[in-house]
């Protein structure tokens, strides 16, 4: 890993109209890093798990990513680095599946932006898709990553994208970092020609992520008034405000959205559709009474943030929460993604 020491402005690489976007990383960077690629070719790749994720672009009829986004750094900003996106299958246990069999798509080649500074340049990126990346299913796990080339004069040159630790070592995003002890690695690195997945240290979280055109659910908490929406959504801690952040199509702005917890186990399979055209529903039984918020515009889109408890209480595990969420305004209904929660 690299301390960082060069921020530059961060740019929009291709034009896409306003999405809402999905990330683990919870807002705060720790590093800049390759994993343990180092001067070798590989893979860092964001896992999606199963156990936490359903559903995620969901339109009724099939889950797609729209464009991708991250912040990448290059050591040397005037000498150009190449690298593809990648979207990979594999399982929550052994991570992404390696080679040409657990490929889902492999996008580029795209080149950092031109620089004339010969010092680490860091940028953020989105690249659009003219076709949307169309996954297996719904429920599976997924990864999103990107893949870079041999760099045999790593540190001081080459690519890398930012990351934020979670194992509580040195950690800045307080609350919101991910308990080593209790939670699960979801980053994930593929080195040179490994037959295997392996994870990167420090229980991290890489700063990328897609966009979709359906609506949106991440949970979060946070021990101040603002709530990390990453992996402390996914492993709360035991102590701090929980809270629930759902995105919408900006059509929605102005309506109700209504945020629905179970705990029983999940619908098998990509759950049943409710309204065409939106996410299905993924929750079984009847669920909780559903917690309501106002959606307003936040950035483009419509967003509802809608607190649940003021501290998560402990010891409360081990047990799993699912969420799901609607916006309702007037005759537009959106369904979001599934998320869960493991407390331990």
């Amino acid at each position: 890993m690299r301390v960082l020491s060069f921020l530059a402005a961060a740019i929009l690489c291709g034009t896409a109209a306003a999405q809402q976007q999905i990330e683990i990383y919870p807002g705060t960077t720790s590093f800049t890093s390759r994993g343990s690629i180092g001067t070798n070719a590989g893979e860092i790749l964001q896992g999606f798990h199963a156990s936490h994720w359903r559903n995620i672009g969901d339109n009724g009829t099939a889950c797609q990513l729209q464009n991708f986004f991250c912040l990448t750094q290059d050591q040397n900003g005037s000498t150009q680095e190449t690298f593809y996106w990648t979207v990979r299958r594999g399982s929550d246990a052994a991570g992404p599946t390696v080679g040409s069999a657990g490929q889902i798509a492999r996008i580029g080649p795209f080149g950092t932006p031109a620089s004339t500074s010969n010092t680490p340049v860091a940028w953020g990126l989105t690249t659009a898709l003219a076709t949307p990346v169309t996954l297996d299913n719904c429920t599976n796990h997924f990864c999103i990553g990107q893949e870079y080339g041999a760099q045999p004069l790593w540190t001081s040159d080459g690519q890398s994208n930012h990351a934020s630790r979670g194992d509580g070592v040195n950690s800045v995003q307080g609350a919101s970092a991910l308990a080593q002890t209790t939670g699960t690695d979801s980053a994930w690195q593929i080195i040179g020609a490994a037959t295997v997945a392996t994870h990167p240290s420090a229980y991290r979280s890489w700063r990328m992520g897609v966009n979709v055109a359906g609506a949106t659910l991440q949970m979060g908490v946070s021990p101040t008034a603002t709530p990390g929406f990453g992996t402390g959504g996914m492993y709360p801690e035991i102590s701090g405000a929980y809270s629930a952040r759902m995105r919408f199509p900006v059509a929605l702005s102005g309506g109700t959205a209504f945020l629905y917890v179970s705990f029983t186990p999940r619908i098998l399979g990509d759950g049943f559709s409710l309204f065409p055209g939106t996410a299905r529903l993924t929750l079984t039984s009847a669920p909780f009474a559903p917690f309501v918020g106002s959606i307003a515009t936040v950035g483009g889109v419509g967003e509802c943030i809608i607190p649940i408890v003021t501290s998560v209480p402990g010891p409360v595990g081990p047990f799993d929460m699912h969420c799901q969420g609607a916006g309702i305004n007037g005759s537009l209904v959106e369904l979001t993604n599934g998320a869960s929660s493991t407390f331990q």
